[in-house]
């Protein structure tokens, strides 16, 4: 292992290396690879800087570029060297044992943002086996094998397929058959917060999801080049997101940098705040950008107006003194009823400089919470100046939390409306009936209790530090459990989506599962995964020290199950998953048509 990971360190020191007689052109200039080179005839020698070093090895480059690409060994990125050498340690581990012994425990894991926590309870290994044939699988939700086939394949020996009157295969195609003309399958898009010109840290979008808001992406240019506001394609996105009503809450904030009194030489003023010289590209771009958010905060307005409910709300921030305020088609917006302006000052929201800003507003009324929030004098205050002018463009941290927590209160109060496309979707139907009942009536203890594990200076986001936590469980118990299938519950659905992929479009969640591949393939370790609720979840209680609450009493078919008798769990198991405003009056019905009895936890 020690001799592979030295050879992958050697791959960049290869880049040049040529095979074949026109390697001796590299022979010839052997000083360009030398890192202690000197010249000769300098009579003081030195040592070479790293960009001379650079600059020889380009040179280098282009000496033997006439070769073609079948004799030259090129280098590899570092995350390619990272996955190759990964791959190769772990490649004789890489097979699956059918026999793997089912677990004696159920675990569950979360997170706060303060803590990791995982939770465990004594379980029989024969309902173990039971949850794991129920166990959420990639595709699951496509699963086109009707129940009595799917029945068979679990208990073959149990039941033949001459009682269901029925073939195998015929089964199969009928189940298969119907599933298809049944499902309807539609992508809606619903997003809480919405932010245009975020800028690269996004520090208001961490902020939302921090208070559990669903955002949408990230549109700035400096995040990507097709997230330009310029585009058409992103302005009809936006406003068609507006008139479906499929987004709450839309803030604006595009450069302000041509409209700034401090710029050098001023190229607006009040009397032209779109510009003295419009021709100019800088000037023109700078109009086009806010003038794109001004359209999507009018359509804002008008959407509102037209149909009377008020659900999706704008607001636009730029600096106080920024020559943008005054353009008429601006202050008009602003001035129509639901509209307004608020005036703050960031040194009131524990900055050391003042910059005092104005926050424009449609219909979202939560903002004149801000008002007041000026500087008052008592204190001092530093110039912006050089690098730290860029770094007062993003809104203080104090700010984002209490502009955040305003967005998630009014979010809380307002009533999701239909789509107005026609559209019918049943979103977060995850819950299963037979598993919440597991959560309540087992006795759980603390496993693992442990810090976040986070960097200095840097806030990971919930749904890392979900998967984090139960990753780290499972590197724990690969060393408890070596072979070994063991059912995980969590309540992040992100982390489950993530987990049973086994991949995740956020590169940092790919990064915790890169860690995490070794626990799970060196050791033999099979997990599975249930969504397990966070008002059911024992796993909240350590991350937030608080006690785990004591087990209700177990449903009976539970432990028939355990025994072999599956008819009472078949029951609850054939329900189809459930939303959480669902799923309690789903169980009371089903205990109201099959009365169930309750005993304590054997095991």
């Amino acid at each position: 292992m020690c001799l592979l990971g030295q050879s992958f360190k050697q791959l960049p020191r290869l880049e040049c290396h040529q095979r074949g007689p026109s390697a001796a052109r590299l022979d010839e200039t052997p000083h360009y690879l030398d890192e202690e080179y000197e010249h000769d005839e300098d009579p003081m020698p030195r040592r070479r800087t790293g960009k001379e070093k650079a600059a020889d090895r380009r040179a280098a480059r282009c000496a033997t570029s006439t070769i073609t690409d079948d004799h030259e060994v090129y280098s590899m990125p570092k995350e390619t060297r990272e996955d190759l050498l990964m791959l190769s340690i772990a490649a004789p581990f890489m097979f699956t044992h059918l026999r793997a012994e089912q677990s004696a425990r159920l675990i569950c894991t979360d997170a706060s943002t303060e803590k990791l926590g995982a939770v465990e309870a004594p379980v029989d290994p024969r309902l173990h086996g039971e949850l794991w044939r129920q166990r959420n699988r990639r595709g699951w939700v496509g699963h086109l094998v009707s129940a009595e086939a799917e029945y068979i394949f679990a208990r073959g020996a149990e039941r033949v397929s001459a009682d269901l009157g029925e073939t195998l295969l015929d089964q199969w195609d009928s189940g298969r058959q119907a599933t298809l003309g049944g499902v309807h399958r539609q992508l809606v898009e619903t997003f809480d917060y919405l932010e245009i010109c975020c800028g690269r840290n996004s520090v208001m979008v961490d902020a939302c999801m921090q208070r559990k808001l669903r955002c949408g992406p990230r549109i700035d240019l400096l995040l990507h080049v097709s997230w330009d506001i310029r585009s058409g394609r992103i302005v009809e996105w936006i406003l068609f997101l507006v008139h479906n009503k499929r987004v709450f809450h839309i803030h604006v904030g595009p450069p302000c940098t041509t409209f700034s009194i401090a710029r050098h030489p001023k190229e607006r003023s009040r009397e032209h705040p779109l510009g003295k010289y419009p021709k100019s590209q800088k000037i023109l771009d700078g109009n086009l950008m806010l003038l794109r958010t001004m359209l999507i905060l009018f359509s804002i307005y008008l959407s509102g107006n037209a149909t009377g409910e008020r659900y999706t709300r704008g607001s636009h921030e730029h600096p106080a003194s920024a020559f943008s305020w005054a353009i008429p088609s601006i202050q008009k917006l602003f001035g129509h009823t639901g509209c307004g302006l608020v005036n703050i000052s960031f040194c009131q929201f524990g900055v050391p400089y003042r910059k005092n800003t104005t926050l424009g507003y449609i219909f979202a009324d939560y903002v004149k919470r801000f008002e007041g929030r000026t500087c008052k004098g008592g204190h001092k205050h530093i110039a912006l100046e050089g690098s730290l002018t860029s770094r007062a463009s993003e809104y203080p941290r104090q700010f984002c939390e209490e502009y955040s927590e305003h967005i998630a209160h009014a979010r809380s109060l307002a009533e999701s409306p239909a789509p107005e496309d026609g559209g019918h979707y049943r979103a977060g139907a995850l819950e299963r009936l037979y598993f919440n009942e597991i959560l309540e009536s087992a006795p759980w203890k603390v496993l693992l209790k442990t810090g976040c594990g986070e960097r200095r200076g840097r806030r990971d986001h919930i749904n890392i530090l979900e998967v984090r936590s139960l990753l780290r469980t499972i590197a724990r118990e690969g060393t408890r459990g070596f072979e070994q299938r063991q059912i995980y519950g969590l309540d992040s659905q992100v982390g489950l989506g993530a987990l049973i992929k086994g991949r995740s479009p956020s590169e940092h969640i790919n990064n915790e599962l890169r860690q995490g591949l070794p626990g799970i393939v060196c050791m033999r370790h099979y997990p599975g995964y249930f969504f397990a609720p966070t008002r059911y979840n024992p796993g909240d209680c350590p991350t937030r020290d608080h006690d785990i609450p004591p087990p209700r009493g177990m449903p009976e078919y539970l432990l028939e199950a355990a025994e072999g008798r599956f008819e009472q769990f078949d029951r609850w198991a054939a329900v189809a998953l459930q939303t959480r405003s669902c799923s309690t009056w789903a169980r009371f019905t089903l205990r109201l048509l099959y009365p169930v009895r309750t005993i304590q936890w054997p095991w």
